[in-house]
Order: structure tokens, then C-alpha cells, then sequence
């Protein structure tokens, strides 16, 4: 119990013994997600060591020089706490050591834990973050970190979810008609150019999109039967719009025309004619432009 108690003082509520074990691989495991050097990771790693050998007992003598630096960068990150701790004996001070207080580590650990966990229930897509850069420039991770913050806009995630749907649809329909598997991982360029198209389009249907693309392949030569060409035809079906959409397109021209003619103010001599009347006559001008807006 005693050990359990001197590391619940480290790193916060220790519950098994076997959990002492357990922690610096926990750190290791995220350590690129919470930005954290390897000589940051070391430093920890001997601090674990040093409190287990002796709580009260860490001095800085005991900390190698090389390791001040971790020490501030670890500060300035916000994961590390530094006490003093103080043993008495007949009311007089005997002793004097360090609490290297990881407490804060530990629980950005367990927000990581959750969101992966969030991750895992809804597989939600995620955005693609990067890990923290070292305060003194060294051990900087360029690479992109998995998983990272869950996307929130409605909008974005929806759009998402479509591309993925064209690109798998989009994939079975390049195989049966080319009769070739199609790796997206193998054919980046392909895949990056088939999302650009993607964005670009005017047309949301995608079975409709594709039928169309399909048909006109069909009618394609057998000598001109190839990738890029069923890659120029899915740009132009993509960036065509059905027949329902012109339809509406052009019922709403329409109406918008109807409306503009009807709320249009008509020139002529015997309109302006009209209003000179009401005004000589004392009338109401208000319903005289009124009059003249809607006659047709």
C-alpha cells in the first residue's frame, strides 16, 4: 500500500499494484499524441524509476543535468507539477525531496482514452492533427497523428460520408468494366484526381452519375476502352445535370420571369398621363403608383 500511496502522489489514483508496471508503457503508447519528445519520455520514464526506489529521497542531484531541459519543456507543456515535500520529526524538519507531480499527464492519457473510444462506437470520420513541436526543437514528429479531433460541422461530415460512398461505388463500376482491380493506396494520383472531379460536380445523384458513365462506355470502341478515358467520361456526367434538375431550373426561371414582368412598372405616355391626373385631382398617389406597378 505504502508504494501505491507514493504514486498515487505522482501520477494520480494508483488502484492496482500491477498498474506501477503498467504506466510508463501507458506514456509510451501515446506519447506522440501528447507531443512528447524521447528524452521527454526518458526523464519520466527515470522519474517513475527514482520514485520507486524512494519517494522522499529525489533531489536534483539525482536528475542528470542533461535532463533540465525536459524538466522546463514538461512544465511548460503543463504536465508536470514540481512540490516540495518536507518530512518532520518533533516538530523539526529532517528532510527535504521533490514531488515530481504527473497528474496533468494523466489525465490528457484519459481524454485520449475517451476519444478513442468516441472514435471507435460512432467511426466518425477525424480530422488529421500533428503533435506539439518540442520547446527546444528537437524530436519534432512531422508525421500525422491517428486519431485526432472529432469533426463536428453536420455539413462536412455528410460530404465525407458521399465522397467515400462515390469512391467505393465508383471502384466496383472501374472493375467490372475494365476488368482490373482498382487499389486506392497504389493509385494515390488516380484516387486525388477522382476527388477533385468530385468536388467540382454539379450533379449530387451518384447511381445516376455513374449509369451515365457506364452507358457511355459501352459506346466507346474497344480500342479506346481504357482508365483515363472513363475518367474524362464520369468529369462530364458529374458535371451534367439531370433532367429533373433543368426541369425545375427552368420552371424557376420561369416564375422568377412571370414575377418580374408582373412587378415591373410599365412605361407609356397615357400611364404617365394618369398620374398627373390623380395629382391634379388631389387623389392617392400611393394608389396611383400602385395602380400603374400592377397594370400589364
Amino acid at each position: 500500500m505504502a508504494e501505491l500511496e507514493k504514486f498515487s502522489a505522482l501520477y494520480g489514483k494508483i488502484d492496482y499494484p500491477a498498474d506501477l508496471l503498467t504506466t510508463p508503457f501507458e506514456v509510451l503508447e501515446y506519447r506522440t499524441r501528447l507531443g512528447l519528445t524521447t528524452s521527454e519520455f526518458e526523464f519520466i520514464c527515470w522519474i517513475f524509476h527514482l520514485v520507486n526506489k524512494d519517494f522522499n529521497e529525489i533531489r536534483d542531484k539525482d536528475i542528470s543535468r542533461r535532463c533540465t531541459r525536459q524538466r522546463k519543456s514538461l512544465q511548460a507543456k503543463g504536465y508536470l507539477k514540481i512540490k516540495i515535500a518536507r518530512t518532520y520529526k518533533d516538530k523539526r524538519c529532517i528532510k527535504v525531496g521533490l514531488v515530481y507531480d504527473f497528474t496533468n499527464l494523466k489525465n490528457k492519457i484519459e481524454e485520449l482514452k475517451e476519444e478513442d473510444k468516441k472514435l471507435q462506437n460512432l467511426e466518425a470520420p477525424v480530422t488529421v492533427i500533428y503533435d506539439e513541436p518540442s520547446l527546444f526543437n528537437e524530436d519534432v514528429d512531422e508525421n500525422p497523428i491517428y486519431p485526432a479531433k472529432l469533426l463536428t460541422d453536420d455539413k462536412e461530415i455528410k460530404e465525407l460520408q458521399l465522397q467515400n460512398e462515390f469512391l467505393e461505388k465508383f471502384k466496383k463500376l472501374y472493375e467490372e468494366l475494365l476488368l482490373e482491380k482498382l487499389d486506392y493506396s497504389a493509385r494515390a494520383p488516380y484516387k486525388m484526381h477522382l476527388i477533385k472531379i468530385f468536388k467540382n460536380r454539379v450533379n449530387n445523384n451518384i447511381d445516376d452519375v455513374l449509369e451515365i458513365t457506364k452507358n457511355a462506355f459501352y459506346k466507346l470502341p474497344v480500342e479506346k476502352r481504357y482508365a483515363m478515358k472513363l475518367q474524362d467520361l464520369l468529369k462530364m456526367a458529374l458535371c451534367q445535370k439531370n433532367e429533373s434538375t433543368k426541369n425545375n431550373d427552368n420552371k424557376e426561371n420561369k416564375t422568377q420571369s412571370e414575377e418580374t414582368k408582373k412587378y415591373t412598372i410599365p412605361s407609356g405616355i397615357d400611364k404617365l398621363n394618369y398620374l398627373l391626373k390623380i395629382i391634379e385631382e388631389g387623389g392617392n398617389l400611393d394608389d396611383a403608383y400602385s395602380q400603374i406597378a400592377n397594370c400589364g
